[in-house]
């Protein structure tokens, strides 16, 4: 069975920063692909040897860049969740 991102319930902390790995291994993006968003604009942090992305910044530049995208809570940003009386 393929793993799909979409229905994994991912709790990241949003202040801290993560390994590039970390991102492809979850299924967010590749490496390589994460590069691509570097040169696009994506802040990435070099410390030490070693490349990390806050995941605010990767959200922010998902947004920015695609309407697509899933946001907080499920739905897309074009498409947003809709709250019911249970969700409150």
């Amino acid at each position: 069975m393929k793993n799909n991102v979409m229905n994994q319930n991912w709790v990241i902390p949003m202040d801290l920063p993560m390994p590039l790995a970390f991102y492809a291994g979850i299924g967010i993006a590749s490496r390589s692909t994460l590069w691509r968003w570097e040169a696009e604009g994506l802040r990435i942090i070099r410390k030490g040897g070693r490349t990390y992305v806050q995941p605010a910044d990767l959200r922010a530049f998902l947004l920015s860049n695609d309407t697509s995208v899933p946001i907080s809570g499920g739905g897309t940003q074009e498409n947003p969740p809709q709250l019911t009386g249970t969700d409150l």
